[in-house]
């Protein structure tokens, strides 16, 4: 699954570099192609999906600190793994620093104060 995402990342920024090189015969051949992959990977988590699951995490191990971060990305990890969407990845992260703020945590990412 790693090797399909990374295949798909090298697809968006070619498309990208296309585009921004008015090139948009290959632009859309990169999509298409970029289609192809999407066509085998799992089905992405939503924002609400995920934060639901952090939320999850975080009461099943009893997360009350930064040290307890680790238990929790432990019990996500393999979810997130089959997250292709790195923006929902990089959400994830910052969750996690804003839920041992006491910001809010799971419950403000999920109602999409993140």
């Amino acid at each position: 699954m790693a090797v399909m995402n990374k295949l798909v990342k090298q697809r968006k920024e070619s498309i990208l570099s296309y585009t921004e090189g008015n090139r948009p015969d290959l632009a859309v051949a990169e999509q298409a192609e970029c289609d192809v992959i999407y066509s085998y990977l799992p089905k992405q988590l939503t924002t609400e999906e995920v934060g639901k699951m952090i939320t999850e995490a975080i009461a099943k191990v009893a997360a009350t600190n930064i040290k307890d971060m680790g238990k929790v990305r432990f019990r996500c990890s393999p979810f997130i793994l089959s997250i292709s969407s790195f923006h929902l990845i990089s959400s994830f992260s910052s969750l996690m620093q804003f839920a041992y703020k006491g910001n809010g945590g799971a419950e403000a990412f999920t109602n999409g104060q993140s």
